[in-house]
């Protein structure tokens, strides 16, 4: 990304959490902030604006002074940033050490949206506010760090690979798609799953369509990752 790790923004009254971990030449700085959305109404619900926790991880110089300009460096050392769309049975704080992992793995930063109505988040669940705090995540990852979509992954879990297929796919339908989608054990939509587990008369009667990932993947435009098993 674009700007230095100490020009993030921090959208919400107070002092963000902040954790470093430091490893050889490069600190991890992990950072909880909050970024208001607004989530659309329908037809038994008002518009509301929520605050939506989320989780970064930052990978940046540890500080070096330079010789030659006897200056102390602080520059990014992050080729991409992963917004991570986490499973159904944690949290951001759960899957913290996660992401820490995937930034060291892989070099980049990582952002991580809470859902409303888990850990540190307030309001509940629904597919239209889960779709708005994964694109908080996005806007956290352009808007605040300043990275351009072409180094932007979205990679979702679990439950997390609806909405992040979703999200990549309106993307795609603006011409914006990032530079890639991966989906962590996906399901072809909730119903589908429900049908799974319950057959199809009670799934088609009890869980409305939501997350349609196989039709969503059929709108994306950029190279997906499908990882699945036993």
């Amino acid at each position: 990304p674009k700007n230095p790790s100490n020009t993030l923004i921090v959208t919400s009254a107070g002092k963000p959490f902040v954790g470093e971990l430091q490893v050889r030449d490069v600190v991890y700085k992990t950072i909880v902030v909050h970024m208001p959305v607004h989530v659309p109404g329908g037809m038994c619900a008002p518009p509301v604006r929520i605050d939506v926790p989320c989780m970064i991880v930052l990978r940046a110089d540890l500080g070096t002074v330079d010789p030659n300009t006897r200056r102390k460096s602080n520059r990014c050392r992050a080729r991409c940033t992963v917004v991570y769309l986490h499973g159904n049975g944690t949290d951001i704080g759960g899957v913290a050490e996660e992401a820490k992992a995937l930034s060291r793995d892989l070099e980049c930063h990582v952002v991580v949206p809470e859902y409303p109505g888990y850990g540190l988040a307030g309001g509940s669940a629904n597919e239209d506010s889960v779709d708005a705090a994964t694109h908080a995540g996005c806007r956290v990852a352009t808007e605040c760090l300043g990275t351009p979509l072409e180094r932007l992954i979205v990679y979702g879990r679990s439950v997390g690979t609806g909405p992040a297929a979703a999200a990549v796919a309106r993307m795609s339908a603006k011409n914006k798609p990032p530079c890639a989608l991966v989906l962590h054990s996906p399901y072809t939509s909730i119903r589908d799953y429900a049908t799974d587990k319950a057959g199809a008369a009670l799934g088609a009667l009890l869980v409305s369509e939501r997350w349609p990932t196989k039709r969503n993947l059929a709108r994306v435009r950029c190279p997906i990752l499908l990882i699945h098993g036993d």
